[in-house]
């Protein structure tokens, strides 16, 4: 499925969705992860998907597929992964909970990339910004859930603010069968 005239941003009570005429003529809407509170720039029900989302939605595809997704994970995680970008209201910095790394890269948007948490637990990516205007590497967690510390996680699809040192080429560091990368 490949945006197209008629797709539109819209909502499903209080989630954002996205309405689209699949290339067979139905019509589908895809329900992203977030809701209004999570919005910082909601945008109007109806707003066309322009070609800057088309665009980002190209590109995280791409990264989605070559982890081994399908088609429809591809298409879920890169809806999600657009709205992240565009329209969701920055999470506060997280980099006390993660390790941080000498001799950091940069990766560009679209790159699938891993953090480790203090504890060594994996969290694997996609870049939606290489640094934002505090000079955070702005991420959207893929795995179910990443487990910060007693208490404290994040979810599939929400977004984490980190220190560039904090980002690793993705599994650098996983070994372990454990450690097997799970995407919902």
């Amino acid at each position: 499925m490949t945006p197209a005239e008629g797709w539109n941003w819209t909502y499903n009570g209080e989630r954002l969705a996205i309405s689209l005429k699949t290339e067979d003529g139905r019509k589908q809407t895809f329900c992203t992860h977030f809701r209004m509170r999570d919005l910082l720039n909601p945008p109007l029900s109806g707003e066309p998907f322009c070609l800057a989302d088309a665009r980002l939605l190209t590109v995280f595809r791409e990264s989605f597929s070559e982890l081994g997704l399908d088609d429809k994970g591809c298409l879920d995680l890169g809806i999600n992964a657009v709205a992240c970008e565009r329209f969701v209201r920055p999470s506060i910095p997280v980099s006390r909970y993660f390790r941080l790394f000498e001799g950091a890269k940069l990766f560009e948007s679209g790159s699938i990339v891993t953090v480790y948490t203090v504890n060594g637990r994996a969290g694997d990516c996609i870049v939606l910004e290489t640094l934002d205007a505090d000079d955070l590497v702005r991420l959207m967690l893929l795995n179910p859930v990443l487990i910060l510390s007693e208490g404290k996680s994040v979810t599939l699809g929400r977004m984490i603010r980190v220190n560039p040192a904090a980002v690793c080429p993705f599994r650098a560091f996983s070994a372990k069968k454990s450690d097997e990368p799970k995407y919902a």
